[in-house]
Parts: C-alpha cells; structure tokens; sequence
C-alpha cells in the first residue's frame, strides 16, 4: 500500500477496495502544473459532517492523530496554494526551523553581513602552507575584513542577490579544481533505488585547499551559523543536533 506517487499529466488514476477492483472510489487524472497532489480521504463527508465523525470514530487515538495532522497539511497546502500558486509538498506542523533565515519583506530589501574571510587575490601558493595566518598574504591587501550584501529578488520564494561574494581568483580556483576532478552523471533516488539525471556534476569538498576551506567560512558568516555545521564535527560540537560525525583530520 502507498500513500502517494508520482506521476506525469494526463495518467489516469483510480483506487478500488482491496480485492475488489471493479468498484471505483475515485478517479484522478493528472492535471498539469500546479495541480500536483491528488487526495482520497475515505473518511470525509462533503455532505454530513455527523457521518463524517462517526466514520473517524473507527480510528483509534493514534490513528486519529495521524489523521488530524494529515488534515492540517492538507489544509495549509490550499492555503499555501491560494498564496503562492505552487503546491506546497512536505508536511506541515513541522519542528521551527533549527537555522535562522533572513526576511525577505519587500523586494530590493537589503542585509549587510560583515565577514573577516576577505578575498583572495592570488591562490597561486606552495601546498605545504597550512597557516590561516600566512594566507593573509594572497588576500586583498589591506583588508581586515569586508562587508557582503544580500538584495531581496524574491520575496515567495526567499530569493537574494549577493554580488562579489567571491573573487575572480577564487572563481579560477574553483574551477581548475572541478576541472580535474571526476564527473559524474546526476542521481536521483526513490524508494530506495538510484536513477540517472540528465545533468552531470562534481563536488569540490571543503578539505580540497585552504581557499575552499575559507569560501565555506565566509558562506557560514553569510547565513549566520556556525561554520562547524560545514564539516565533519568533533564530539561536543552542537550535541543537540542528530549528527556525532568525527571530525575529519584534514579539516582540524
């Protein structure tokens, strides 16, 4: 038994009782974007609410606070709906969001964040240099630190501009690096299985270089959260959250 699939527009879909595939409950044809969810409530009752409870009283209290919480997506998702135009496809009454996220009120709203991780000029140095302190040297001289900008694009979706956040020495850094590195058709996965994208990628991991290391500090400055939630953490680093993962010895 399912309680939700993927489709493309214009498949029909129908849902019969179990061993009793001549009788049919509903009928769904998939309908083009954004009518992307399509919902069978055995329990509910346009037309009497009485008949309604009474068929929910069948449930047992864990079942019917399943129930209860499924409805309350589904209600928030017509009123998602309504206000965005996209359907809204996770479940609500979710825990708050663990990171802050910036407002996005009204667009050409503007955040000044300030970050001590300042550009690098030259990436060009001996692979033996492994002080933070000795890479002031290939950054911007005469730069403590420096101010990023995030202009409001979007306000629904959240979309910001941030101009210069990365110099063009870094950009040609990080594309030698992705250049030699091995690329690989996109996956996917669904129901436990992998399939192929039609798009191809790589990953360049933070311990790759210094500057790496140093984008995803000035990234972590920029949303405002610890750069340790950007690598393998130590035991005692954020013990509220559900990784433990040892910190690798290349990140240290």
């Amino acid at each position: 038994m399912c309680s939700g699939f993927a489709s493309q527009p214009g498949t029909m879909f129908y849902f019969t009782p179990e061993k009793e595939e001549d009788k049919i409950l509903i009928r769904f044809k998939i309908q083009p974007f954004p009518n992307n969810l399509y919902i069978y409530d055995p329990y509910l009752d346009l037309n009497d609410q009485e008949v309604m409870e009474r068929n929910l009283r069948s449930l047992n209290p864990e079942e019917r606070k399943k129930y209860d919480r499924w409805k309350a997506t589904r209600d928030f998702g017509k009123a998602y709906l309504n206000f965005t135009g996209r359907s809204y496809l996770a479940t609500y009454l979710r825990k708050r969001p663990v990171y802050p996220m910036w407002p996005a009120d009204y667009f050409g709203q503007q955040h000044i964040v300030t970050t001590q991780e300042t550009h690098f000029v030259e990436t060009d140095f001996s692979p033996e240099i492994k002080s933070r302190t000795l890479l002031a040297n290939y950054r911007q001289k005469g730069v403590s630190e420096m101010d990023m900008t995030l202009t409001v694009l979007s306000c629904a979706p959240r979309v910001f501009e941030i101009r210069n956040f990365l110099s063009k020495a870094e950009v040609d850094h990080i594309l030698h690096l992705a250049v030699n590195a091995a690329v690989q058709q996109s996956k996917t996965s669904q129901g436990g299985q992998q399939k192929d994208r039609s798009s191809y990628n790589t990953w360049v991991p933070r311990h790759k270089s210094m500057i790496i290391d140093s984008l995803y500090r000035r990234a972590a400055d920029l949303m405002r959260i610890d750069e340790a939630l950007f690598r393998h953490r130590r035991n005692g680093e954020h013990p509220e959250l559900a990784s433990k993962t040892q910190l690798l010895k290349h990140c240290s």
